[in-house]
């Protein structure tokens, strides 16, 4: 099953946010397990590969609460931003690094 983590690296206590508009930086890690191994046992080719939401890992994303109506509850949707990320690289496939 896919996986992402996140890394909040724009403030000391590493919180994510609470509110709309209340965005932070992070480092995200995406690992998209069963397309990797797909592609390392040569079930799929690297175009399908990089078309169907492949491994990477990207600094400087931004992230915040998806909407007004998520940030009253525990559980909260969030998005994330890359326009303005520092890095963001494959980690499988020859585009890696």
């Amino acid at each position: 099953m896919p996986y992402c983590v996140w890394k909040i690296t724009s403030v000391a206590n590493e919180k994510l946010p609470y509110f709309k508009g209340n965005s932070k930086k992070v480092d995200i890690t995406f690992v998209n397990a069963p397309l990797d191994a797909a592609l390392k046992a040569g079930e799929i080719d690297e175009w399908y590969y990089y078309t169907h939401s492949p491994s990477f890992y990207a600094t400087g994303v931004d992230i915040d609460v998806q909407g007004t109506s998520s940030q009253g509850y525990p559980r909260r949707n969030y998005k994330t931003k890359y326009k303005n990320a520092t890095s963001w690289v494959y980690t499988q496939g020859s585009l890696a690094g």
